[in-house]
């Protein structure tokens, strides 16, 4: 009678910040950021669907740099808007294979949907699976309390490379879906991670590289040694050269859409590299995502406490990121998934061994990234929420749809 009483008791305490949650939020989203954060710590399901939502609404009313990816999304989405579905495949074929992003933006083109709603629905679905692992996360573990999950959804929100989220969108997109098979297939077992992988090669080219990861792991997930090993070994490609890596590729004999690629990302100008040469801020943003996957791997081989396919999952994943190494703008594009496996890992780490140091220790670095994550955005931020116009979500959802005229130059 008692424990029917005390769950009734609980049931109605979250059901109230629920409703105080959803009327807050339908006021204002960004009001009710801590309110919601309260009602995420508190495992509150729809608090974390809430804040899916308001990932989504900051995707829709974002304003990007005409330089960003997201800028050439609108583009496409333009000359989408005339065009046949045979311009659609020519296009497509001459592209690669991937093709959902796309595909999606020829859709809402022909049915005169803004692309702002593209850009909200990728970045709700991006989201909904990554804060599905933190939920399963918090949910399963058995050393679970309110600051425990304090911690967990301060160092995971940190984590989110945001730039990234909202300003090139596409590798964001397939890296959520990545991250999910991970977990589901190989903590969960369950086979339907495949066709996520797929699903996530059919919208990034570039998470092709997972599915041999995921084969190897979820064939031999328990190699501990053997998978140290292989980490020790890949440290060796920090000073291997990237003509090397060059040839490696060359092996494979890639052809059309992918050659294209293959020669932008490893025989073209690097993205990457450059920006570290001519920017202050983006030499500082280096030396701090170098210090926080050093730290990780220090962490990784000496004091984690934990064993197993998890643990291996991040290990394996790291020994084939780090061959591309000499490559910055491929290197960092896939510790954009490393860092965030890594952090879910921290995070059972952190419930199962308590080990709270060394999650504010990584917390730490990851403030120092995310400042100046805010600083290199600044522009993009003042203009997206300095203004009357996001304060209510009445006056989001009614105001005139973006255009490239209302692009920072």
């Amino acid at each position: 009678m008692f424990k029917f009483s005390l769950n009734n008791s609980l049931n109605l305490k979250f059901n109230k910040i629920s409703l105080f949650n959803a009327v807050l939020f339908s006021v204002s989203p960004f009001l009710a950021i801590p309110s919601i954060l309260i009602g995420v710590i508190n495992k509150s399901k729809f608090s974390l669907q809430l804040l899916v939502l308001l990932f989504g609404i900051v995707s829709y009313i974002f304003v990007p740099n005409l330089s960003d990816d997201r800028a050439r999304y609108f583009e496409l989405y333009e000359s989408f808007q005339n065009s046949s579905y045979v311009e659609l495949f020519a296009y497509l074929m001459i592209q690669g294979q991937d093709f959902i992003l796309q595909s999606m933006f020829y859709i809402a083109s022909q049915y005169a949907i803004s692309a702002q709603y593209v850009f909200a629905i990728v970045t709700i679905i991006s989201m909904r699976l990554i804060f599905s692992i933190y939920y399963k996360i918090t949910q399963t573990e058995v050393y679970t309390t309110k600051e425990y999950r304090f911690y967990a959804i301060i160092l995971l929100c940190l984590a989110i490379p945001y730039i990234d989220l909202f300003s090139g969108t596409r590798f964001m997109f397939a890296n959520s879906f990545v991250l999910m098979a991970f977990y589901i297939g190989l903590i969960e077992k369950k086979k339907i991670a495949f066709l996520l992988l797929v699903i996530a090669s059919f919208i990034h080219f570039s998470t092709l590289v997972f599915i041999p990861i995921f084969s190897v792991l979820f064939f031999f997930p328990n190699s501990d040694k053997k998978y140290i090993v292989l980490f020790l070994i890949s440290l060796f490609f920090i000073i291997i050269p990237v003509s090397f890596i060059l040839s490696l590729f060359n092996l494979f004999g890639f052809s059309g859409g992918l050659a294209v690629k293959q020669d932008a990302y490893l025989e073209g100008d690097d993205f990457i590299q450059n920006a570290i040469n001519e920017s202050y801020i983006a030499k500082i943003t280096f030396l701090l995502e170098m210090f926080f996957i050093t730290t990780s791997y220090v962490f990784l081989v000496f004091f984690s406490k934990s064993k197993g396919v998890f643990k291996n999952m991040v290990l394996f994943s790291a020994s084939v990121i780090n061959i591309f190494y000499s490559v910055p703008t491929i290197f960092f594009r896939y510790v954009l998934f490393l860092k965030l496996l890594f952090v879910f890992f921290l995070i059972h780490e952190i419930y199962l061994h308590k080990q709270k140091a060394w999650g504010f220790l990584f917390a730490s670095i990851l403030i120092g990234i995310f400042f100046f994550q805010i600083i290199s955005g600044l522009p993009n931020i003042i203009e997206t929420f300095f203004n009357k116009d996001v304060i209510l979500l009445v006056r989001i959802i009614l105001k005139n749809n973006m255009s490239p005229n209302d692009f920072i130059q």
